[in-house]
């Protein structure tokens, strides 16, 4: 499937803003439909890429059923862990293909993405140990 990455703010970045007072979405990426919005200008790295198109491909592809996702990702903590946690292990997947990442910083990246798991973004969906 044909995907976009858009450098601006989603047009579902104010609901995000009222779903989620407490967290600065300044550089969170969001994915719609078939698109990828990056509110701050920056191009997502390689593997967020991963993780957002495994996003949209949960979406089916579709701003409709996209819709519906970010419903049930705001209101269902068990499904919102679900997508996510496909997402990371893509995520993850992803690293550890990649040859010209050290081990030692994979390490990391791993613990990383447990403790972002376990923020106020996630509803804290995990403990992150």
């Amino acid at each position: 499937m044909n995907t976009q990455v858009k450098i601006r703010k989603s047009p579902l970045w104010y609901l995000w803003k009222l779903w989620f007072p407490a967290v600065s979405l300044e550089k969170v990426f969001i994915a719609w439909g078939d698109t990828i919005y990056c509110p701050k200008g920056e191009q997502p790295s390689e593997d967020l890429l991963v993780h957002e198109r495994t996003h949209l491909k949960q979406q089916e592809y579709s701003k409709l059923k996209g819709v519906m996702w970010h419903l049930l990702y705001r209101i269902l903590k068990n499904f919102r862990y679900s997508q996510e946690l496909e997402a990371y292990r893509n995520q993850w997947q992803w690293f550890l293909a990649n040859k010209t990442i050290p081990f030692s910083e994979k390490i990391v990246i791993r613990k990383r993405i447990a403790q972002i798991m376990s923020s106020p973004m996630y509803d804290h969906i995990v403990t992150g140990k």
